[in-house]
């Protein structure tokens, strides 16, 4: 018998039942069929020689367009192979910004009408190798673009705007209708407004997106900022109606054993969605050896023996 039907009856064995016998039934009989119909003495087929064929000339590699830095998770939005996110010199002396402050006002008054994708894709290819505060009026008007890719990538091409203006367009990228766009403006964000009260606002409505990418983003640069602003994102991650961030919020928790922590995990219990009480109620499980149900009951009993843990959740032994 070939391996190869070893195998097939191994499998059919581990079957319910009456599946088990049904399959096995067929196989046999199928079995039975081909046997019945070859001649035992008839001598096997030799394989044809087939005839060689010269190697192919390999293709020449396809031109791709570049991916962006990934940040973990889903990032849909490609910037065309025209568009540099490198950061444009800074001028080095009052003639030279006022040369940058004409290209970028030229730039503007190109986009009176707006022209179609290509068009806007041009100006942002110029525009990313100009530093100015006139690069801000760019794109705000690119924000008006009814392609994604276009309102996206104007996010990125702020190079030389105050901070304040920086963060009104991303905040106008943070309440676009594409997911795309936001999570665009989330990472301009990280990237022009670094640990900032801008940032942390950006993040904090992220965690709230109806987009479950945009929130995890918004979580996941959230965890690196400083530690009062990460505290609070943590804390609105964690009280998330969606399971997918409460849960991702409870992990995070669970990884940084504290008695603050405790007191999260133990709201978990009262989630809406059974998956995230599940996984709240497993970490209590597994760090206070208690099985509870409800928050009440778990925090009642945290109040009364938590002086028996360290501050690192360590058990206390008399």
């Amino acid at each position: 018998m070939s391996r190869a039907t070893i195998r097939s009856l191994r499998l059919i064995l581990k079957l319910p039942n009456t599946r088990s016998l049904r399959c096995l039934t067929a196989f046999l009989a199928v079995g039975v069929f081909v046997q019945c119909g070859r001649d035992p003495e008839a001598p096997k087929p030799q394989p044809t020689a087939k005839a060689k064929t010269p190697p192919a000339k390999p293709r020449p590699p396809k031109k791709r367009r570049q991916q962006p830095v990934q940040s973990g998770f889903r990032r849909v939005v490609i910037p065309s192979e025209e568009f540099s996110t490198a950061e444009p010199p800074a001028a080095t002396d009052p003639k030279e910004g006022a040369q940058m402050d004409a290209k970028a006002a030229a730039l503007l008054a190109k986009l009176n009408p707006l022209p179609d994708k290509e068009g806007c894709l041009q100006i942002l290819a110029e525009l990313s190798a100009i530093r100015s505060a006139k690069n801000l009026a760019v794109c705000e008007r690119l924000l008006a673009h009814s392609d994604p890719e276009v309102r996206a990538l104007a996010l990125t091409a702020v190079h030389g705007a105050e901070p304040e203006g920086v963060g009104a367009l991303l905040d106008k990228g943070m309440r676009d209708t594409s997911a795309d766009v936001r999570l665009q403006a989330l990472e301009a964000a990280q990237h022009f407004l670094p640990q900032s009260e801008l940032l942390e606002q950006s993040l904090s409505k992220a965690v709230g997106d109806s987009d479950p990418h945009v929130r995890q983003l918004g979580l996941y640069l959230g965890l690196n900022q400083p530690a009062a602003a990460r505290d609070r994102i943590l804390e609105r991650a964690a009280s998330s109606q969606h399971p997918d961030l409460a849960s991702a919020a409870i992990g995070v928790f669970q990884s940084e054993p504290s008695k603050p922590n405790i007191e999260r995990i133990i709201r978990g219990l009262g989630h809406p969605s059974p998956d995230v009480r599940e996984q709240a109620r497993d970490i209590l499980a597994l760090n206070l050896q208690q099985t509870f149900t409800a928050p009440a009951e778990a925090m009642d009993w945290w109040r009364k023996n938590q002086h028996h843990y360290s501050e690192e959740l360590v058990e206390i032994v008399p």
